[in-house]
Order: structure tokens, then C-alpha cells, then sequence
């Protein structure tokens, strides 16, 4: 059963990395253009981007990969020459999956730090909590890994590319009420953030 989950959670992770690599280099490129002198975590030649991510504790094989894959991804672009002749720096915050290390890491990477966007921010509580001191800041959050529909509708600063969990969970009810034929459905979830 183990094996089976982390198989399961490996391949969710992958897609979610793929999405989420795909959306920041977009962002990215499509801001590219208009860095100016004093542009928060841009300079002529790199673009610092900062996430949230667990990487200790029990949670931590969800994020390990997660920025691994992000790492390896942003190496390969500024191998190439980065966005525009820039780079990508990441700065990497572990959150250890509580919340209020989260908002603590959101902070230090906006004020201290001075990141350009937060990319990847992982896990519901964090993103939740912290999404009001990234709005403020106006800095762009580009794929939160959550589905919390309150945090997809934040503002013309986010770029979300996860549905909203309700949204999902809509799409999942029909397909296996279609695929199945089900009469009934039996939702078993975790009634918090």
C-alpha cells in the first residue's frame, strides 16, 4: 500500500511540476520585457523567484521532489541562456507544512530576500494564510499548489493553474457518475484547510 502511494503521489507531483514549470517560464518571459531599474528581485542579469515548500518532517517526500524538480528544470533553462539572457536564482523556504512557518518564509521572501514572484508555493494551510502578504506586496504567485478556491480568486497578481477544489471535485463526481454509472457517491475529505 506504501509503495502503491508513493507511486501515486510521485506522478501527481510530476504534472504539477510539469504545470507549474510550464506557467512560471510564461510569466516569466511575458514580464521579461518590462524589468526596469528597481524591479524587486530583477536585475540585467537574473530573476530571483522564491518558494515554500515542506522539506522536512513527514510531508517532506511531497516537497523534496517538488523543488527538486524545480531546480532541475530552472538549471536547464539558464543552461540555455535563462529568460531573456537572465537567470533564474530560486530561493527555497522550508515550511515544514505548518502554517505559520509559512507566512514567516512568505515574508523573508518578499522583504529580505526581495524575490520577484513567488513560484510553487506548496500546500494548502501555508498558501491560505500567507496569500493576503502576497497580494499586498503585488509581487506575482505563480502556481500556488493548492486548489482552495478562495486563494484561486485572489487577484490579478496570481496565476493559478490548479482548479479550485470544488471545481475539481465537480469534474470528479461527473466522470465516475458517467464512467461507473454510480447512483450514489460516497465523498470521505477532511473538513479544514
Amino acid at each position: 500500500y506504501k509503495l502503491r502511494e508513493a507511486i501515486v503521489m510521485k506522478k501527481m507531483v510530476g504534472k504539477k511540476l510539469t504545470a507549474l514549470i510550464l506557467s512560471l517560464v510564461l510569466v516569466l518571459t511575458s514580464f521579461a520585457g518590462v524589468f526596469a531599474d528597481g524591479t524587486q528581485g530583477a536585475t540585467a542579469t537574473e530573476i530571483k523567484v522564491g518558494t515554500v515548500a515542506v522539506q522536512s518532517g513527514v510531508l517532506s517526500f511531497i516537497g523534496q521532489p517538488y523543488v527538486a524538480g524545480m531546480k532541475a528544470y530552472f538549471d536547464m533553462v539558464n543552461a540555455q541562456g535563462g529568460v531573456n539572457g537572465r537567470k533564474i536564482k530560486l530561493v527555497v523556504k522550508d515550511d515544514e507544512f505548518k502554517t505559520d512557518k509559512a507566512i514567516t518564509a512568505v515574508e523573508e521572501l518578499i522583504e529580505v530576500d526581495k524575490v520577484f514572484a513567488i513560484v510553487g508555493q506548496l500546500g494548502t494551510p501555508g498558501v491560505k494564510a500567507s496569500a493576503i502578504t502576497v497580494k499586498e506586496a503585488g509581487i506575482p504567485s505563480v502556481y500556488f499548489g493548492t486548489g482552495e478556491d478562495s486563494v484561486t480568486r485572489m487577484g490579478e497578481n496570481f496565476f493559478p493553474v490548479q482548479p479550485s477544489y470544488v471545481t475539481e471535485g465537480k469534474l470528479m463526481a461527473q466522470y465516475v457518475a458517467k464512467t461507473a454509472k454510480a447512483k450514489k457517491i460516497v465523498v470521505l475529505y477532511q473538513n479544514d484547510a
